[in-house]
């Protein structure tokens, strides 16, 4: 969860509102770096560009791990 810090608490309270986000009021909070803060959650869009990937893809298909078929039969 990414955190955006403000020193102004209208401009806070708005981007909070803008972001569905969780305001916080440091004023009282020993070792703050600002008075004010905003908790947010990012949303991802997927890429439209991006190629579907393949769901059944084993990366252990295709191997010769140097074994033959008795020793993994044993």
């Amino acid at each position: 969860m990414p955190k955006k810090r403000f020193e102004d608490e209208k401009l806070a309270k708005e981007f909070a509102k803008q972001v569905k986000g969780r305001f916080k009021d440091l004023r009282n909070s020993y070792g703050a770096k600002s008075k004010f803060a905003v908790v947010y959650w990012i949303k991802i869009k997927p890429n439209p560009k991006q190629t579907s990937v393949k769901t059944d893809w084993c990366q252990e298909e295709g191997r010769d791990f140097g074994y033959s078929n008795e020793y993994w039969n044993d």
